[in-house]
């Protein structure tokens, strides 16, 4: 991932882990308006008559959040994402957290905290909702995610939050077969915890107001049984946790959701862990996985994970998976069998993943998922879902039940792509097609395919439109081969360099800018004929546009083809944007343009008119102020109200580089969306 704050390599002291205790509970008194002097409640957990020695005692420190933030009031057939962008939060306790071990610490992501919110507010409003027409509703909740994440530990945290709302609940864990209720009774802030048999809950029902938690089956052993997720009652909050595979929850919600109750039902995906996150919660995973008495160091551990997540991305099972041969063989050993495992998978897996397409099926999703609860290792696991993370595609008529998926890490991309390109011509461009009429192929996988699409396969007919206009060409482009990456964010000589070798060698080429903090381009096509694409990918109906700079590769593409003796026709270099199968009534729509920082000067302002050969407006530095706040109007650039007289000229020399680059570029702009 590209975050890279919150390393921490070595085990937190006592003192930091005082410290952010000390933080935290200054931000809980500061966001429940709580004051020191007044008394903080601590719910603890004390056995029922009929509970067994097995119930822990359980609490932690208050973290009340506004109720009233970060609530989206979405549709109930929207699915919500997130992105993890800051530091898990540390829970320190004597509990013996489900499905982990008394002292343990519960680590709380900003993804699990973030549904905690989104769920709260939802019940929130449909209370009020309920309240106004005087009868409870339906309403729940499907938290999922790729499988191996997390999802089960993600229950602890929301359990955790519910304590701390003074909220009783039922919890019925499918894999373990236990029912646990949790009740505040009597205003009392000490819930009462007793373990029922698992079968009561389909002899019984939570009171009103009472949460309902599922946690599905986790490994799917042979012959297991389990009792699903059982329809409740009207006015019981549900929350389920479960892999995508929904086999073992949908009779319950096809019951619950709509009809005249109004039933609504969220669907929550989680994100897989970001390298950051990790990070910061390396010391605990080293103890969890290499032990207290590991012979390995935690640098050769924090090393050994970071190239687990390289290879199978941010799943924590799969780092469990090779945490032996890390301990018996070390790092070096483990990653090289890691590595085999994935190519042998990959082996086995892109066949059926090329004859699927890029979009999957509920039936064919079950079956990958079904292969990640079983071992991976197993021969007649095929395929290993592990290599692939559904996801939904979003539609108002068939909500969760089709996706496209993304591949775990770049690495397993790669080896994907080297089997498409190995496939029959007619695999790949059935599989090609799929990718441009699927427009949930999210990001990335989108832009990896179509990259491989317009490079690797063989000379094919695609269809383009000229920006802001409607009729569709035709375009045969060549197999290209691939150029070094050349690094374009200081200057543009390798850039310049590899479109002479491709004139001089007579090839056809492909450029990769080096770094994915290149501005406006994702990547430049070289023909032979002298003629250069600037390839934008996206998924989006609109993108960033940043015409100054396309300009300015543009003059490097022009003066590199001069210096190789080429005649330079006017329309040589075009600006195409390459997006799924577009729809008639929804085109492709760059963005308002997007200035490059310049020096604050005239004469800054005049050479890169000059530089990216555009005509400069004449006298500039005679313009009054008037003018120049009209053209900054035209431009859409701010301008302070009291400014200076060369101030004024500077800014309004600069919306004159915009907008005039903007037309040009949108001349030189076409769009792609598919095969001809």
């Amino acid at each position: 991932m590209d975050d890279d704050n919150g390393v921490k390599s070595d085990e937190m002291s006592k003192q930091q882990a005082k410290e952010e205790e000390t933080k935290q509970e200054g931000r809980s008194q500061q966001e429940s308006g709580r004051s020191d002097d007044e008394e903080e409640v601590t719910p603890n957990i004390v056995k029922s008559d009929t509970a067994d020695d097995n119930n822990k005692e359980s609490g932690g420190t208050k973290r009340e959040k506004d109720d009233d933030e970060n609530y989206d009031n979405h549709d109930c057939k929207r699915i919500k994402y997130w992105t993890a962008h800051k530091k898990p939060i540390a829970v320190p306790t004597e509990a013996e957290w489900y499905l982990g071990h008394k002292g343990d610490e519960l680590f709380i992501r900003q993804s699990t905290e973030d549904c905690f919110n989104l769920m709260w507010e939802a019940v929130r409003k449909s209370k009020d909702e309920w309240a106004q027409k005087e009868r409870d509703g339906h309403v729940a909740f499907v938290v999922t995610g790729a499988p191996g994440l997390g999802k089960s530990w993600c229950s602890n945290a929301v359990v955790w939050y519910l304590l701390q709302k003074q909220q009783s609940m039922w919890f019925h864990s499918a894999s373990d077969k236990t029912l646990t209720t949790i009740e505040f009774s009597n205003g009392s802030a000490y819930p009462v915890v007793t373990d029922r048999p698992e079968a009561d809950v389909l002899s019984d029902r939570p009171p009103a107001g009472t949460w309902f938690l599922y946690d599905s089956v986790g490994n799917a052993q042979s012959g297991q049984t389990q009792i699903p997720f059982t329809k409740q009652l009207p006015g019981i909050p549900c929350i389920i946790f479960s892999s995508p595979k929904d086999t073992n929850y949908r009779n319950g919600l096809k019951d619950m959701e709509g009809g005249p109750r109004g039933g609504k039902v969220w669907y929550l995906w989680l994100p897989t862990w970001a390298w950051v996150e990790l990070e910061t919660v390396m010391p605990s995973l080293y103890i969890s996985f290499a032990g207290s008495r590991s012979r390995r160091n935690i640098d050769e551990f924090k090393e050994f994970v970071k190239a687990m997540y390289d290879i199978w991305g941010g799943i924590p099972r799969r780092f469990a998976h090779r945490c032996a041969t890390f301990e018996d063989k070390g790092k070096d050993a483990a990653i090289a069998e890691a590595g085999l495992e994935l190519q042998q998978q990959m082996k086995r897996l892109a066949p059926q993943v090329i004859s699927m397409g890029p979009a999957l099926q509920a039936s064919r999703l079950d079956a990958l998922h079904q292969s990640a609860e079983r071992d991976s290792r197993s021969h007649n696991v095929s395929p290993p879902s592990w290599l692939l993370h559904p996801l939904p595609v979003e539609s108002a008529t068939e909500t969760f039940r089709e996706y496209s998926y993304r591949f775990c890490s770049r690495r397993a991309e790669v080896l994907f792509l080297d089997h498409l390109a190995k496939s029959g011509v007619d695999e790949i461009r059935k599989f090609c097609k799929e990718v441009f009429a699927i427009s949930a192929a999210y990001g990335l996988a989108f832009e990896r395919f179509a990259h491989f699409v317009l490079t690797r396969t063989e000379a094919g007919d695609y269809r383009w439109r000229k920006y802001n206009g409607s009729e569709r060409h035709k375009l045969t482009l060549p197999k290209c081969t691939a150029l070094p990456k050349c690094d374009m964010k200081t200057d543009l000589r390798e850039f310049k360099e590899q479109i002479v070798t491709c004139i001089r060698e007579q090839v056809n080429g492909f450029i990769d800018p080096l770094s994915d903090q290149q501005d406006a381009i994702d990547m430049f096509f070289v023909f032979k004929d002298g003629q250069v694409f600037a390839l934008q990918d996206t998924i989006s109906k609109t993108h960033s546009f940043h015409p100054v700079k396309i300009l300015e590769y543009r003059k490097a593409a022009k003066e590199a083809l001069e210096s190789a003796a080429v005649h330079v026709s006017n329309d040589f270099f075009k600006h195409v944007v390459v997006v799924p199968t577009e729809e008639e009534s929804s085109q492709f729509q760059l963005q308002w343009p997007t200035m490059p920082r310049l020096n604050s000067d005239l004469e800054t302002v005049i050479a890169k008119f000059n530089e990216v050969g555009l005509e400069m407006p004449t006298r500039l530095d005679k313009r009054n102020k008037q003018d120049s706040r009209r053209a900054c109007e035209e431009a859409k650039m701010k301008i302070p109200a009291s400014i200076t007289l060369a101030e004024a000229r500077i800014k309004g020399a600069k919306a004159d580089l915009l907008m005039q680059a903007k037309k040009e570029v949108e001349c030189s702009t076409w769009v792609l969306d598919g095969f001809f």
